[in-house]
């Protein structure tokens, strides 16, 4: 076997596990087809121009908005979809489960994992680690009936993200 054919062949083979070592960003199916089909969906997807944008345009406003205009300099990406649908199984789940499935890459971790078998509910909140620092979160939250993806991308605060949810509109997870 010629070197340029070990070359291709190993990277052939290696592929796969480079795909699911792509970092804090999830790679996210489009699920363009299921917006016709669900009853409400939410597809937000920030980059980070304007996170830094945002981030500028609060340095000259109210002093309090500086935790938040701190976190917003942290992150790279905010990526988030959601589908809710009028009855049970209208979305391909293994859609879903492809996204899951990248959470096994090197530097995520689990953080919490609840099952219902009973609801067919299934949550996985897990954080991407670079050098004992948070540089990523993924939540994904799933029954039946509906699904939800949120990939924060950067360095975070785990501290400070409370500031972020709220600013979002989020429950207050620590409740």
């Amino acid at each position: 076997m010629s070197v340029p054919t070990r070359v291709i062949a190993w990277i052939t083979v290696c592929l796969p596990a480079l795909a699911l070592a792509a970092g804090p960003q999830l790679k996210l199916p489009a699920f363009d087809n299921l917006q016709k089909l669900a009853s409400s969906s939410v597809d937000i997807s920030i980059g980070p121009w304007p996170l830094g944008i945002a981030a500028h345009v609060l340095e000259n406003s109210d002093p309090g908005d500086a935790e938040f205009q701190q976190l917003l300099r942290g992150l790279k990406g905010l990526y988030i979809r959601s589908y809710e649908f009028p009855a049970d199984d209208m979305y391909p789940t293994v859609e879903v489960e492809a996204v899951r499935e990248q959470l096994a890459a090197a530097g995520w971790n689990p953080l919490a994992q609840i099952r219902s078998h009973r609801d067919s509910e299934k949550v996985d909140v897990y954080v991407c680690m670079s050098n004992d620092t948070v540089t990523g979160l993924a939540v994904i939250a799933s029954d039946r009936r509906k699904f939800t993806i949120l990939n924060v991308v950067g360095s975070i605060d785990p501290q400070k993200l409370g500031a972020l949810g709220a600013r979002l509109g989020l429950p207050d997870l620590a409740r």
